[in-house]
């Protein structure tokens, strides 16, 4: 791919998971009871949302490298988009000082991050198995 091809790519995706990720905490904003708005994002969340979003897109880069096994692809993008939510979300978002809320920022992280594996690895040995039965099998042993 070429260079510009990717950087456009990742700004692509980053501005789409950035949307998502603005649209469900202002959707949760809204439905929470009035004395409770925290979900309701500041400037400060949009700007961090927006560097998670894009660096996000940029890691996602990990899981189209074919040449890796799909194992190894998700072990690595999990390390670097871990590492991403702590550095973003946890320390720049504050949530360091309360030892509680960091603990139940990570495990909800870790456990979408479990879901999205599993769909991941689902839908990729999906496409893997169809591309297997579409090639045309010559035997060897004639």
């Amino acid at each position: 791919m070429k260079k510009s091809s990717i950087i456009s790519d990742i700004i692509k995706n980053g501005c789409l998971i950035f949307t998502i990720i603005t649209l469900i905490t202002y959707t949760l904003g809204s439905v929470l009871p009035s004395n409770d708005k925290a979900f309701i994002p500041t400037l400060k969340w949009i700007f961090l949302f927006l560097l998670f979003s894009l660096l996000l897109s940029a890691a996602n880069l990990l899981l189209r490298n074919k040449n890796y096994p799909t194992g190894l692809r998700l072990v690595f993008h999990f390390i670097a988009t871990t590492a991403l939510y702590f550095v973003v979300v946890i320390l720049c978002g504050g949530f360091i000082s309360n030892g509680s809320q960091t603990l139940v920022a990570m495990v909800l992280y870790i456990l979408a991050y479990i879901i999205f594996a599993v769909i991941f690895a689902i839908s990729n040995g999906t496409k893997k198995k169809k591309r297997n039965k579409e090639e045309k099998y010559d035997s060897v042993f004639k």
